[in-house]
């Protein structure tokens, strides 16, 4: 059985993957990934960690030359 619509359905199939490939494509490149996020975290946290160690050290040596 021959279809006339059959062309239009495959050529509006084609057209809507390319849509969802394009559209995963834009966020796969935008979108943070859970590791980074993590990273970002964990990195964060470190350097706050420091930085308080280091004025917790610090300002009795401060105190110490006033």
């Amino acid at each position: 059985v021959k279809s006339k619509q059959f062309p239009i359905v495959f050529k509006r199939v084609r057209k809507n993957l390319k849509k969802v490939t394009e559209k995963q494509e834009f966020l796969r490149k935008t979108s943070f990934r859970q590791n980074r996020l993590f990273y970002m975290v964990v990195i964060q946290k470190i350097i706050t960690i420091n930085t308080l160690h280091f004025h917790q050290m610090f300002m009795p040596v401060l105190s110490i030359y006033s």
